[in-house]
């Protein structure tokens, strides 16, 4: 009886232990809970909000500490206290941040409203990025009021309570209240934004983009009103016996295009013409590093339009690393220089036409060496033939022939007459003018009548022709 007593003693002993423990628990739990659910650090607003509190209050305990520490008069394990405490907080004052509040949340929400361009009309730029912002604010406003009504139930759990820290709930929960009026008046802003942004738009598209399109419309119909000039120049020149006269023609047409497209265009926008010099050249530094040899060609073919250094007739040679090639310029365009080449030589004498077309950049002409053997006027070039004569033979007689033969087919010429390499002959070296598409032609003509003009005298001997 006595061992079953004792026995029922222990057990009750044992489950009021368990019990009570059970409702220390329960009573942590509940009391941690919502301070949990409070300062939840997945609200921004909360985050920015406790980090701003703790810091302030770090600060606080720092001051006050170093107030007590100036105290001489406190014993010395009270100073030595008071410094440890100091030490704990500065320590504890690394681990929040000392900028972060409520307006660091809001500043990247205030936009700013530039003036609006063409890209931003077209591809509505500035209403998306408006757009984005507001739809981003709207989740944070969200969470703002979120986190104010947790604060404003705690407030009322803790008012029921009489809680001691009621106090610091109040401020907490006012200052929230407070704020609420910045966060509204962001929002309000961004929304007034968009409907500034939806209304410069549609004063652009009337003030600004339709004077562009009408731009651009007079633009084309001038190009197509040059394109027309230039076809009935064609045409011409197709049936003129003259063509290239129609060339120069073109080339004028074109310069004159190009000037009176930049004076319009100059004077179009010379309300914007700051805004227009600064964007030429932000455009003009990126071609000139994306497409200098472009840039250059256009550069060389206006030097050449107005410096006649190269026309159409001449005869040049251009050469490029270790070999040179000579041609007839056919044509001379804004970005190259067309010719008709001949075969490379290293005397005049060996020119005979390859058939083949070669196309130099006008951007050449800043770089390189070329060569000119034409005259200035009408296509006229310095051909050479080369007849080497026995020594025996009468030169005044064949000099006296020469100029008879090149005189009677009106042509300006000039003889020299100089020994061969091994001095067992003499060279007759013939010079004369003629135009560069008549110089094969001419040259086989003068070279068969003086051949048989030649032949019908016994002291003039022909060692080799070349």
């Amino acid at each position: 009886m006595h061992t079953k007593h004792l026995f029922l003693f222990f057990k009750g002993l044992i489950m009021k232990i368990i019990l009570a423990l059970v409702l220390l628990i329960v009573s942590i739990f509940a009391q941690e809970e919502p301070k949990q659910e409070l300062w939840d650090v997945r609200n921004i607003w909360m985050k920015v909000y406790l980090n701003n509190k703790n810091y302030n209050t770090i600060i606080n305990n720092i001051t006050v500490t170093e107030r007590k520490l100036a105290n001489k008069n406190n014993p010395l394990s009270v100073l030595e206290d008071l410094q440890q405490k100091l030490n704990l907080y500065k320590s504890k004052l690394s681990f929040y941040k000392k900028d972060s509040n409520f307006d660091v949340i809001l500043r990247p929400y205030k936009y700013t409203l530039g003036d609006i361009t063409i890209y931003d009309f077209l591809f509505k730029e500035s209403l998306n990025d408006v757009e984005k912002l507001l739809y981003k604010f709207s989740r944070l406003k969200k969470d703002f009021y979120l986190a104010k009504a947790k604060l404003n139930d705690h407030y009322l759990q803790e008012k029921k309570k009489k809680s001691k820290t009621l106090q610091s709930t109040k401020e907490d929960l006012e200052y929230f209240i407070e704020y609420s009026d910045n966060v509204e008046k962001v929002h309000h802003d961004l929304i007034d934004t968009k409907e500034e942004v939806v209304t410069k738009y549609q004063e652009y598209k009337v003030e600004v983009f339709t004077q562009h399109l009408m731009t651009l419309a007079i633009l084309f119909m001038l190009y197509l009103l040059y394109r027309f000039i230039c076809a009935i120049v064609n045409y011409l020149s197709f049936r003129s016996k003259e063509p290239e006269n129609y060339k120069s023609y073109r080339k004028i047409l074109s310069t004159l295009f190009v000037s009176f497209m930049m004076i319009f265009l100059a004077i179009r926008y010379i309300d914007d013409l700051a805004y227009m010099l600064t964007f030429l050249g932000v455009v003009a530094a990126a071609l000139t590093l994306a497409a200098r040899e472009i840039i250059m060609s256009i550069a060389g073919g206006i030097y050449l339009f107005f410096s006649h250094m190269i026309r159409v007739g001449d005869r040049i040679m251009v050469q490029y690393g270790n070999r040179h090639t000579i041609g007839d310029v056919v044509d001379v365009t804004m970005f190259q220089i067309k010719l008709h080449e001949v075969e490379d030589y290293n005397s005049i004498k060996d020119v005979k036409s390859l058939g083949r077309t070669v196309y130099i950049p006008n951007s050449y002409l800043f770089t390189n060496v070329f060569y000119n053997y034409s005259l200035k006027n009408h296509g006229l070039i310095k051909d050479l033939i080369e007849l080497e004569f026995k020594p025996e033979s009468d030169f005044d007689k064949i000099e006296k022939i020469i100029h008879s033969i090149l005189d009677d087919m009106g042509m300006d010429h000039g003889i020299t007459f100089t020994l061969n390499a091994l001095k067992t002959g003499i060279i007759a070296q013939i010079s004369y003018q003629t135009n560069y598409k008549e110089a094969s032609k001419n040259r086989g003509k003068i070279t068969i009548r003086l051949y048989k003009e030649f032949s019908n005298y016994d002291d003039i001997e022909i060692k080799q022709a070349k």
